[in-house]
């Protein structure tokens, strides 16, 4: 279920995603779809880390993530904890995104979202 929605997304968008904050978006559908569909199912990452942990980190990732091309290394979404994220964050900070645009978005919106729309969750959920 997690690979075909990303088939469905990148469909949607017609395989735009080549900027990180368009990769939360669609990380968020994916996990967010799997837990729809599939109640039951372990997406292990999207709770690996609190609200409290992502926010400790949501100024840089914000400042200097989010605009990073999908092809450059991003370590959000990486084990690469020695270059400044602890080890797969991106996979929490998208599962929390995407519980706070369904607020005010249905999941087959989510390809049609911007980077402002990502700024301001991840705003009113990590600013202290």
């Amino acid at each position: 279920m997690h690979e075909y929605t990303h088939t469905w997304f990148y469909e949607k968008i017609d395989g735009r995603c080549s900027k990180i904050w368009r990769y939360v978006i669609d990380e968020a559908l994916t996990q967010l779809m799997v837990e729809e569909i599939l109640p039951n199912s372990n997406e292990p990452m999207k709770n690996k880390f609190s609200q409290e942990e992502v926010a400790d980190h949501w100024d840089k990732i914000k400042k200097e993530e989010l605009d990073k091309s999908t092809s450059e290394p991003s370590t959000l979404y990486r084990n690469f904890s020695q270059k400044g994220f602890p080890n797969w964050l991106g996979y929490s900070l998208s599962y929390q995104i995407g519980q706070k645009l369904l607020e005010n978005h249905e999941l087959k919106d989510f390809p049609d979202l911007s980077k402002k729309d990502v700024i301001k969750c991840g705003d009113e959920l990590f600013d202290n």
